[in-house]
């Protein structure tokens, strides 16, 4: 058995020495003093003294239990937490705080952050529960993650976290926060047997509460449990206009400076595309933004570096904004390769985190892209002669000034040696590989490389595929046999994708696709996401299929992949890079005259320059999810402060990043393998005010009700918002304090009585009638 207040239960039984004291007292002997009637009384005395004896040790007792009782009472015992009294359990409340990058926004009129209103709420919550009760803490910036669960009865320590917790960067996760505090409510019979609250404090803007998706009924199985919830955000009050930056899009993902001097590049600069958006209900009006765009070296201070500025003046109710802006490009440095930081940042709002967004692009003297065909020697036969690997180095180098650099590569000497340091191969003869050449070029695939295939063009049967789509694991099937097209078929211009590997050429695709023809083609079929068609022919059929790592590692997240070589789509193929493109005619003029038109030479040039870069992948992640991290990396440390991050098997971090900036990427070995930059989450930090109705019913969603509008004020059975005035009201179960105080309190109350009856009979001052 504990006490809450030891000193004055030390105190009180101490007290019990002063009626003890005045029985001794009054017990002491006398000097007797005899006079005429005195041998009467003596004599009556000593027929009552045994009685008088046995009634003042009864008064003693009684008396000295009486201050017992009030001296427990003030101690408060805790036999619960011993276990000596069933049913004496206290509260269980799970405060579910908002971290996330939403509970940033500074309030209008006091200067102060939605975080520290919340957490101010947090701490008197915490600070009314008793030492029965129990206080778990989750916090809500995503993944959410549970802080003190189970809950603990060291309501200090909660509280001290409670002071310690920040703003994250990521977007709210109240599923995962509800999940999490349902799994520890129903863990044991004993938890289950507390009367438990779950005090959900948050503004529900729309960036922290989407409401459009089903919360999961994670307390559905709890019906004692009750959900107290702060009132969602009004407009005027933290419904602000927030100005984001949502996204910074270089022209390629890749700049090559053909090994050009950097002050002879002056005036060569990079086009850069921003996106900005407006959250709130300020949108309704207009104003202006100052946008500063920067671009450095990686582990250069941007301040220092050159950068452009723009305005943007926003008309009442527009929502986003594009604005092209340019910046200088660094040099590619001594290694042939480094990488350039794009920053944009706008003036600062009630919002700060999702004012500055970064941009990792590499900048390369040259790409350095593979060949792998046997050699040919001689010229004759003129132009009809040139093979499929003549035509696509000369695509690749047009001009001596081209920043590609061509790499020959024999079928039979094909290893990774021979693929370390490309950025992307061609395979114009596949049916010269074996099964342990696509293995190797899976591998290189996997590492982040662009590997582009077409038919050979003297196969009659094509059995090679097999081995291909087995190794790289791809979304199609290859025909077996070739078609032939009478009259050849042209290419459908309209089949480029706006946002796609060609998107630079989708402006001059209908010239230049326009004298093209194709007359043999061994087409892609049964092509499945992930896998798309970037170019297309007017019979429908397609012209060039992709897939890519990213988008190999979305549909592995959503169907979990297994099974055959696409299996692995979770494990290094989940890391999002990689890239294949499979042409179905192959670049020779019997089967198409492709190589000798316009449209050759730019279709080319994109593919490897916008196609190195998407198959490297990106490094640059959002707050609240794990990011990939470059090839062979093993730990991102923070450039400035933070804690380093530990990269998995799958090239993506252990664990999500919930705070935005810039990581340098190293290997076991410590060797610096590139530069990861984190954003805030801008879905999350969106501003917007909800209705109270709707947010209620969202929340209902949670204890598997059904949804239903919830009034402003009036609470339900198990759904209620927080008093402004008494945030404490609400809770579950009893008040706080030791389950005894009152018991023993009665049963003072009780000892009192007695002792005042037995006082007053045992005195003898009255008679019977």
């Amino acid at each position: 058995m504990s006490f809450v207040h030891p000193i004055l239960l030390w105190a009180g039984l101490a007290s019990i020495a002063i009626p003890i004291a005045i029985h001794l007292l009054m017990s002491q002997r006398r000097r007797p003093v005899e006079w005429g009637a005195m041998r009467f009384l003596i004599e009556a005395y000593r027929k009552q003294k045994q009685r008088l004896r046995v009634e003042q040790l009864l008064l003693l007792l009684a008396r000295c239990l009486l201050l017992a009782a009030l001296a427990a009472a003030l101690g408060r015992p805790m036999l619960e937490s011993a276990g000596l009294l069933a049913g004496g359990a206290g509260r269980t409340v799970y405060i579910l705080l908002d971290d996330s990058v939403a509970s940033g926004v500074v309030r209008e009129g006091s200067g102060e952050s939605a975080l520290a209103e919340h957490k101010r709420r947090a701490l008197e919550i915490v600070s009314s529960l008793g030492p029965s009760d129990r206080a778990g803490l989750i916090l809500l910036g995503g993944p959410a993650r549970a802080v003190v669960s189970p809950a603990s009865p060291d309501l200090a320590a909660v509280r001290r976290l409670i002071e310690e917790a920040s703003s994250t960067d990521a977007a709210a996760d109240l599923a995962g926060a509800l999940e999490a505090a349902g799994a520890a409510l129903g863990a044991s019979d004993e938890e289950r047997s507390r009367p438990a609250s779950v005090v959900v404090l948050s503004d529900f803007t729309v960036g922290s509460a989407d409401v459009s998706r089903p919360l999961p009924a994670a307390l559905g199985e709890l019906p004692g449990v009750r959900v107290l919830a702060s009132r969602p955000a009004e407009a005027g009050s933290a419904g602000v206009v927030n100005v984001q930056v949502t996204a910074i899009e270089p022209l390629r993902p890749v700049v090559l400076t053909g090994g050009v001097a950097e002050e002879q590049r002056l005036g060569e600069r990079e086009q850069v595309r921003v996106v900005l958006r407006r959250t709130g209900p300020g949108v309704a009006e207009g104003g202006v933004t100052s946008l500063r765009v920067r671009g450095a070296e990686a582990g250069a201070p941007i301040e220092g570096s050159l950068g452009s500025q723009a305005s943007v003046r926003w008309q009442p109710g527009q929502a986003e904004a594009t604005v092209s802006v340019q910046v200088d490009p660094v040099s590619a440095g001594g290694e042939g390769a480094a990488s350039m930081i794009l920053t944009a940042e706008i003036d600062r709002d009630a919002l700060a985190a999702d004012n500055v967004h970064r941009r990792v692009v590499g900048v390369r003297d040259a790409l350095r892209v593979g060949v792998i065909a046997r050699g040919r020697f001689g010229s004759e036969g003129g132009i009809t002669a040139l093979s499929a690997a003549d035509w696509i180095r000369l695509a690749l180098r047009p001009t001596a000034g081209t920043p590609i650099e061509v790499v020959d590569i024999e079928p039979a000497a094909l290893d990774g040696a021979a693929l370390a340091g490309l950025e992307a191969a061609f395979a114009p003869a596949p049916d010269l590989l074996r099964d342990e050449d696509w293995t190797r070029l899976a591998r290189f695939v996997e590492g982040g490389g662009l590997l582009v295939v077409s038919p050979p063009a003297d196969a009659s049967v094509h059995l090679w595929s097999d081995g291909m789509i087995r190794a790289l694991g791809l979304p199609w099937r290859v025909a077996r046999e070739a078609r032939t097209i009478e009259g050849g078929v042209g290419v459908d211009e309209a089949s480029v994708e706006a946002s796609g590997l060609l998107s630079l050429i989708a402006a001059e695709l209908p010239s230049l696709a326009r004298p093209v023809s194709v007359f043999r083609q061994l087409g892609a079929e049964s092509i499945e996401a992930p896998g798309r068609v970037l170019l297309g022919l007017r019979d429908g059929s397609a012209l060039a299929v992709a897939v890519s790592g990213a988008e190999r590692a979305l549909e592995g997240a959503g169907s979990g992949g297994s099974g055959g070589a696409g299996g692995s789509r979770g494990g290094e193929r989940g890391a999002g890079r990689g890239l294949v493109v499979y042409l179905t005619s192959a670049p020779v003029l019997s089967w198409t005259d492709l190589p000798a038109k316009p449209l050759m030479v730019p279709l080319v040039q994109e593919l490897v320059r916008q196609g190195a870069g998407a198959a490297a992948g990106s490094s640059s992640g959002l707050a609240g999810r794990p990011v990939e991290a470059p090839a062979r990396s093993r730990l991102l440390r923070p450039v400035g402060e933070g804690a380093e991050i530990v990269v998995g098997d799958g090239g993506v971090t252990a664990e999500a990043v919930r705070r935005a900036g810039v990581w340098l990427a190293t290997d076991e070995s410590g060797r610096a393998r590139g530069v990861v930059t984190v954003n805030a989450d801008a879905d999350g930090a969106r501003t917007g005010v909800q209705d109270p109705g709707a947010v209620g019913a969202w929340l209902r969603g949670a204890m598997g009700e059904a949804a239903g509008e919830m009034a402003g004020g009036t609470a339900d059975e198990r759904l209620a918002w927080l008093d402004d005035a008494q945030p404490t009201a609400g809770l579950s179960g009893r008040e706080g304090g030791s389950p005894l105080a009152l018991p023993l309190l009665i049963a003072a109350a009780v000892l009192a009585v007695a002792e005042l009856v037995m006082a007053r009979f045992f005195s003898h001052a009255w008679r019977e009638a």
